[in-house]
């Protein structure tokens, strides 16, 4: 039987990854124990042709969904998905990446998490 410490039974293990257009992260995964913050970077979105960067969460016997987007020209997000954690996510530009951000960590965000955008090669 393996026993798991208490600090191992509230820390979560959270990744990024990034889909369409290139976009790169500056780290692949985190843990994190319940009420911590963390925040997943976005980069190389200056090669998206349109103006707007989406956030997915995909838990691990799920399907994508989409918490967010963010409009690049003005910073404003879009939260009008229905996700279910939706008033947990923040987004902000910094260091000219886009960041999504959880202020206090919980069990239920433990998934994977993917910044997507359009360019001008995509089709349709």
């Amino acid at each position: 039987m393996l026993l798991l410490s208490r600090a191992a039974w509230s820390s979560l293990c959270l990744a990024v990854v990034a889909m369409a257009a290139d976009l790169t992260q500056d780290q692949m995964s985190w843990t994190r124990r319940e009420g911590e913050a963390v925040s997943f970077r976005c980069t190389n979105t200056d090669q998206c042709s349109t103006g707007y960067i989406y956030w997915y969460q995909k838990k691990e016997a799920g399907t994508f969904t989409l918490i967010l987007y963010i409009d690049k020209s003005n910073g404003n997000l879009d939260k009008s998905y229905n996700h279910p954690q939706e008033g947990d996510f923040s987004s902000v530009l910094k260091e000219n990446s886009w960041e999504l951000s959880l202020q206090k960590v919980k069990a239920s965000h433990s998934a994977t998490y993917y910044c997507s955008c359009w360019t001008s090669s995509d089709t349709q």
